[in-house]
Parts: structure tokens; sequence; C-alpha cells
């Protein structure tokens, strides 16, 4: 995997970090319904399993070898936190967003 595509994979799943943080900001607040969250987490679950799935089998050059091992570990996360947000409770929600805000952070 090219320094770019990577930097691409990296951009892509902090976007998904980002827009499941709002997400479960909202669910929290009690501003979008249960099923919404539900439907809306799952697409986005599924867009970041597609990203690790791809980036776990990635090879890349030793200088990029560390970016690809940490980026992929943030997949792993931001993809089980996706799904997490879909069935937590309201109380549940502020945690998974301050994660995936973590995660978003860290993807920059």
């Amino acid at each position: 995997m090219s320094a770019k595509a990577l930097t691409q994979k990296s951009t892509s799943l902090e976007s998904l970090a980002a827009e499941g943080a709002l997400l479960a900001r909202h669910a929290g607040a009690g501003k979008s319904t249960h099923v919404f969250t539900r439907v809306h987490s799952g697409y986005l679950h599924e867009a970041a399993s597609k990203e690790a799935s791809s980036l776990r089998t990635a090879t890349t050059e030793p200088a990029l070898e560390l970016k690809l091992q940490r980026v992929t570990s943030l997949a792993g996360k931001v993809g089980a936190d996706l799904k997490r947000v879909g069935h937590a409770s309201k109380a549940e929600q502020p945690r998974l967003a301050r994660e995936l805000e973590a995660a978003a952070k860290e993807l920059k």
C-alpha cells in the first residue's frame, strides 16, 4: 500500500469515526430515534469493517509499517464502537461518542 493510499484510508476512517461520534451524541441526547441510530450506525460499521479488512491484508514498505499497524488497529476499534452505537443505551452513547472522537483525532 502506498503512502497516499494509506492516508486515504486513514482519512476515510477519520470521517466515519467523526460521523459515528455525532450520531452517538445525538442518540445520547435523544435527538435521533433508536431505529435511525441502529440503521445508520450499521451503515457506518459496514464501511469501517470494509476498510479494516482491506488494511489487515495490506502490505507496505518498511517505512510505513508502523503507520499501517496503527491505522489498522484504529480501524478495528472504530468498527467495534460503531457497531455498539446501534445497540447502546442513552447512558452509554456519550462514552462511545468520546471514544469515536478520540479515534478520529488520532487518525488525523
